[in-house]
Formats: C-alpha cells, structure tokens, sequence
C-alpha cells in the first residue's frame, strides 16, 4: 500500500518518496548536463520534470548552485 511504501523509505532514507525520487532524478539530470550537449530545458524534461523553473529551484536546493552555474563549471 501506499503509506507502508512510504513508512519503509522513511524508514531506510529518511526522505518522503517525493524527495527520494527527485534525487534520483536530478543526480541523472547532473549527468546529462555533464555529458550532452542538451540544454537545462531539454534536461528538466528529459528526466521528468514539467516545469523547467520548478526543475531549476529544486536543483539549486539539491546541489546549492543553479544548472546553468553547474553548466559552466
């Protein structure tokens, strides 16, 4: 069910499932910035992000500097 799914990643992650998963998804998003030529848009989606501003917030919240500033180093 539902809330043991989230009981047991509480559990072994300490992190809601929203959170677990939009860690999966923005450590594949440091990836494909790293190594594509896509751009933070094409990204954001690619990994399954809607919102390209949401997807930058969350980013920046993730990994302390923003996609663009991760792009340039």
């Amino acid at each position: 069910s539902r809330s043991l799914l989230h009981k047991k990643l509480v559990a072994l992650t300490n992190q809601s499932a929203t959170e677990f998963m939009n860690q999966i998804r923005l450590r594949r998003a440091a990836e494909l910035l790293k190594s594509s030529d896509m751009n933070i848009s094409e990204v954001a989606w690619a990994v399954g992000f809607n919102d390209p501003k949401y997807f930058s917030r969350v980013f920046l919240k993730f990994f302390g500097q923003s996609p663009s500033q991760f792009l340039n180093k």
